[in-house]
């Protein structure tokens, strides 16, 4: 009887030798001697990676701590010090663990025996490749592994080449979002470790006890996750001197019992090309704008959500000594804030508040009105009256959006925007702006441009439950012959429900949808050359208006206002206070 090693193959007719059984091969033919080789290194080079990536880690942690030692007066407090070690450890532990795996799963995917399965082979690679992923120099190691097998013929009979380029070509176009923060520890680690980069933040919750730093060209943060801020004194996140930087998708909040603060949700200053988009700044309540940006170029804010945004607060007015002298007790607060700023797109955002609303009974929970102090001596613009009352009915402050820095803020396009239960929906102070396509729903002022507010275009937009003025326009006390009011179009507006808003208990009947006024100060130049048509001003009912416009007089009264092509419902007194010119 032949022995097994004399066995004929039936398939062959040949006698195979003992090497032939147990040297190992791959597609049928025999494994090249410098394959493991190959893979030996490339597994090198990735445990190579994880330890850099590793020690860049530990080293942000380290420069935590010296920083953190520093805003402590030179030493570290045991609670701090033990959160350190203890991020440490874990990221030690954490990273560790992943260096020998994807080098054994890829000895066992590439260098696999002789009757091991196809299938077991495929999701070995499948899973090598799932840890090259993990940085982006792995797919280096993939292609390097494709061209080594490829050049082997092993695996010229193997589907494996189709996926595993699919696998790299995803990781070649998808780079940006393999840069996570999951892998730091804490979100400011991953930027600090990435300048320039885009960092991808998870679905999640990620409280913070320090603002969240963005510096740098095309540096940013994007994704899910949410951003829970515990420090009321400090921003949620910042941004400054960046050009092209982004902040997208995320939400931004604050902790509760630490909502009620004095600072922005999301700031940026001295930036060029910034994104914000579709971010959501969620229950910061501050006489701070949620979303400020500030001398900056090119800025675009658009389909972003910011809610319950204002809070008590007190108003001072001291420093003005002509025109008020006195401090008192408002609500106060601002959705989207931009100022000292060119080039800025603000689009399709929604601002609403739902929390602070003005009523009877908020006004006499907080005392709001009243004045907390006032200079000795009244002011010689300031209404005796309102002195001697220590009162005053403009108590709900703060706008929807605001647009700030008369003969500085130029160029802005204010586009398809929602805003609803605000003081003021938009507050422009800028000049060359476009407003259109917005919706102004229950402010009491519907928008107003004053302070110098030049060549704004008004049109197309929804105003509805104003109860002061609907659209206003108005030279104020930083107006001047350098930087006057004037040269705008206000066309094919609709103006609906007037009065009927929260604040129609304040103001009473006596306004109007349209207020076109003389200047805050004698020496203001006068509003001038404006042009109102194919406005509609829709009343259902009877109106809780006294007219429809009204045009102040006086030595600085606006001059040059054209009507032509209007709709208008007469108010309780009819449609003006003068006769309209077209």
């Amino acid at each position: 009887m032949d022995s097994p090693s004399h066995v004929i193959n039936e398939k062959t007719g040949a006698d195979p030798t003992e090497s032939d059984r147990i040297k190992p091969k791959i597609a049928g033919k025999p494994m090249p001697k410098h394959l493991p080789l190959l893979v030996a290194i490339a597994g090198l080079v990735l445990t190579a990676l994880y330890l850099w990536d590793l020690i860049e880690s530990l080293e942000v942690l380290v420069s935590a701590g010296v920083m953190g030692a520093r805003e402590s007066g030179g030493s570290l407090d045991p609670t701090m010090m033990g959160k350190l070690v203890g991020e440490a450890i874990i990221t030690v532990v954490s990273r560790s663990i992943w260096i020998p795996i994807p080098t054994a799963l890829l000895y066992i995917a590439w260098v696999p025996l002789r009757y091991r399965p196809r299938w077991f082979r495929m999701v070995m690679v499948a899973v090598s490749i799932f840890f090259l992923q993990q940085i982006p120099v792995g797919t280096i190691c993939g292609l390097v592994l494709i061209i080594a097998m490829r050049r082997h013929r092993a695996i010229a009979v193997s589907p494996l080449p189709v996926v595993l380029a699919l696998l790299v070509c995803t990781n070649a176009f998808a780079g940006a979002a393999d840069l996570s923060v999951s892998a730091y520890p804490s979100i400011q680690a991953a930027l600090d470790a990435n300048p320039g980069r885009m960092i991808f933040v998870p679905a999640g919750d990620y409280p913070t006890t320090e603002k969240i730093r963005i510096h740098g060209d095309h540096a940013g943060l994007f994704g899910p996750g949410r951003i829970i801020a515990s420090n009321p004194e400090q921003p949620i996140l910042e941004v400054e001197h960046a050009s092209f930087a982004q902040v997208r998708d995320l939400t931004l909040t604050r902790a509760e019992g630490k909502m009620d603060g004095r600072k922005e949700g999301l700031i940026a200053s001295d930036c060029h090309d910034l994104v914000i988009d579709d971010v959501r700044v969620l229950e910061n309540h501050s006489p701070a704008g949620a979303i400020t940006v500030r001398e900056s170029k090119n800025t675009r804010i658009s389909h972003c959500l910011v809610r319950n945004y204002t809070c008590i607060s007190i108003d001072d007015r001291t420093a003005s000594k002509d025109l008020y002298g006195y401090a008192f007790r408002c609500i106060d607060g601002t959705g989207i804030s931009v100022s000292y700023s060119t080039g800025s797109l603000i689009e399709g955002n929604r601002v609403e508040e739902r929390n602070l609303r003005p009523t009877q009974a908020i006004k006499e929970k907080f005392g709001l009105g009243k004045f907390t102090k006032k200079v000795a001596e009244k002011p010689p613009l300031m209404n005796q009256k309102t002195w001697d009352a220590e009162y005053v009915d403009n108590w709900h402050q703060g706008s929807g959006i605001v647009v700030n820095a008369p003969s500085v803020a130029d160029q802005t396009r204010l586009i398809g925007n929602h805003v609803q239960n605000a003081a003021q929906g938009i507050d422009l102070h800028c000049d060359h702006i476009i407003v259109s396509q917005n919706i102004v729903d229950n402010a009491f002022i519907g928008m107003k441009a004053m302070h110098g507010s030049r060549n704004v275009l008004i049109t197309g937009n929804q105003f509805l439950r104003n109860d002061l003025w609907a659209i206003g326009l108005m030279p104020g006390a930083a107006s001047t012959p350098e930087n006057s009011d004037g040269g705008s179009i206000i066309a094919n507006n609709i103006i609906s429900e007037f009065g009927k808003g929260d604040a129609h208990w304040i103001w009473g009947d006596g306004h109007s949808p349209f207020k076109f006024d003389h200047g805050q100060k004698v020496e203001n130049p006068p509003l001038m050359d404006v042009v109102i048509q194919g406005n509609v001003v829709d009343c259902i009912g009877a109106p809780l208006y006294k007219y429809v416009v009204i045009i102040e007089d006086g030595s600085n009264g606006p001059r040059g206002m054209h009507f032509s092509n209007n709709v208008f419902h007469a108010g309780t007194a009819g449609v003006a206070n003068v006769e309209l010119q077209p």
